[in-house]
């Protein structure tokens, strides 16, 4: 079945894609220059001296993370039951999955463990031992958790993404908006933050957000949400976990 919002949508972040990879390539001092405009005259990150940047950041990975958990553990209850209808099974398999293999596997496991791109806050010029390695090439300036790319943007904008993607048919226009406008914003502020913090470069996030967009693509079709999304419907939400939570309440 053809789908022109699907195509459309694969094809400008194929080309935001190519132009991130061309734009970090050609002009790799950009990620440097963003990050210095960032700290003090004495090179420290300003968002880190104010405190509270950091304590918001800590509080959303912390709930992003419980969402990601709580998404996980119930899609194997899911699985293990077998008593559910196969769209809804679908639906949150296209959820865990994309968390599992986007930050999970592709950021975590393959880009973060092995390109070893120090973090910014570990540079010379911001008071730390390694030196600056640009995006996309490979260094042995980090041994572990390093900075290409971020785990943190990837799940944000994994959990806007297939969210967006699960309830976009069920949306009127007004709730549409809402929901583009308010997940880009919740992407912009999380991937932001981890910039102001010195913990990431800006190709850093805007490559794992990219990740993540392409990931949701790929699955969606894979899995066939288009349709099994009418699950996703808000009465069917609230029917379904109000028995769930009901179950919850008799087990207690």
């Amino acid at each position: 079945m053809t789908d022109p919002l699907f195509t459309k949508l694969h094809i400008a972040t194929l080309t935001i894609a190519l132009c991130v990879t061309i734009i970090f390539t050609v002009w790799p001092a950009l990620d440097l220059m963003i990050s210095t405009a960032l700290t003090n005259d004495q090179g420290q990150f300003i968002a880190v001296e104010l405190g509270f940047p950091a304590k918001v950041n800590s509080t959303l990975k912390q709930t992003l993370e419980l969402i990601a958990f709580g998404s996980l553990l119930y899609t194997i209850w899911l699985w293990a039951a077998r008593r559910l209808d196969r769209a809804w099974l679908y639906c949150w398999t296209y959820i865990t999955l994309n968390l599992v293999v986007g930050p999970g596997v592709i950021v975590n496991l393959i880009l973060k463990a092995h390109v070893g791109r120090p973090r910014p806050a570990h540079l010379t010029q911001f008071g730390g031992s390694s030196t600056f390695t640009p995006a996309f090439q490979i260094s042995d300036q980090c041994a572990s958790n390093c900075s290409f790319t971020s785990g943190e943007a990837a799940l944000v904008a994994t959990l806007v993404f297939v969210g967006v993607s699960l309830m976009w048919s069920h949306l009127g226009p007004r709730a549409r908006r809402f929901a583009l406008i308010g997940g880009a914003g919740l992407i912009v502020f999380g991937s932001s933050l981890r910039v102001l913090l010195g913990r990431h470069f800006t190709s850093d996030v805007t490559v794992s957000v990219l990740i993540s967009a392409l990931l949701a693509l790929a699955l969606y079709r894979l899995l066939g949400i288009a349709t099994a999304r009418d699950s996703f419907a808000p009465s069917e939400l609230r029917a379904r976990f109000g028995a769930l939570l009901s179950r919850i309440m008799w087990w207690r």
